[in-house]
């Protein structure tokens, strides 16, 4: 799971994040939370692609960024 989308179901408070000595662990994260932020953003991807002159750039640094090939 990329650090971001962690980061973001801590926040959510759908991920539990555990501290260990300086070591992070994440409790567990349903895989199905993994796929809808997933889908969020190809969802924005597409959209900005779609209304935005450079909305290939942006959709494309979104995916980058959450780790979405």
């Amino acid at each position: 799971m990329n650090e971001r989308i962690k980061e973001l179901a801590v926040q959510a408070d759908l991920l539990i994040k555990k501290t260990n000595g300086d070591e992070f662990r994440y409790g567990n994260f349903d895989p199905k939370f993994q796929k809808f932020a997933e889908l969020i953003v190809l969802e924005c991807d597409r959209y900005a692609r779609s209304t935005w002159e450079h909305g290939e750039l942006l959709g494309g640094d979104l995916k980058r960024l959450f780790g979405i090939e």
